[in-house]
């Protein structure tokens, strides 16, 4: 005996007209007919099927490129934010560097004028004992004077 199955169905009678207008033309017996639409259909339907099936993994493809190249832009875009980063951080401490180049430039002018004043000053200083020292000395030899 043949793996062949029978199928039945009923079909209105336009329908059935029109496939019999169909079958005459190409002068096919209506098993033929038959048979041949269904292996038609399903050529047609395992086409589509394969083809959405690899436009779903076409898509895929593309969506992990995507991903692939996103995720590569975000380090880029953080090593980008993290040079800015860096270059404003660089510029503010160079920044302060400056000011306090200034500042210390600044002190060292003081320092050095008081230098310069207390040079100045020790003169002035020694000055001063001296004359106590001679006030001191005319005091003394008047007593001694008086002592005497």
């Amino acid at each position: 005996m043949s793996n062949k199955k029978v199928l039945a169905c009923q079909i209105d009678e336009e329908l059935r007209a029109k496939m019999e207008e169909q079958r005459k033309n190409k002068k096919l017996s209506v098993k033929d007919y038959i048979i041949g639409l269904i292996e038609q259909d399903l050529k047609t339907n395992s086409f589509e099927i394969n083809s959405n099936v690899q436009d779903t993994s076409k898509n895929e493809e593309v969506k992990e490129q995507a991903v692939k190249e996103a995720t590569k832009e975000q380090p880029i875009k953080a090593e980008k934010e993290e040079k800015a980063q860096l270059n404003k951080e660089n510029k503010k401490e160079e920044e302060k560097q400056q000011g306090t180049k200034e500042k210390d430039s600044k002190e060292k002018n003081v320092e050095e004028s008081k230098k310069e004043e207390s040079k100045q000053q020790p003169n002035i200083i020694n000055r001063k004992p001296d004359t106590n020292k001679s006030k001191s000395k005319k005091i003394q030899k008047e007593e001694e004077d008086e002592f005497e």
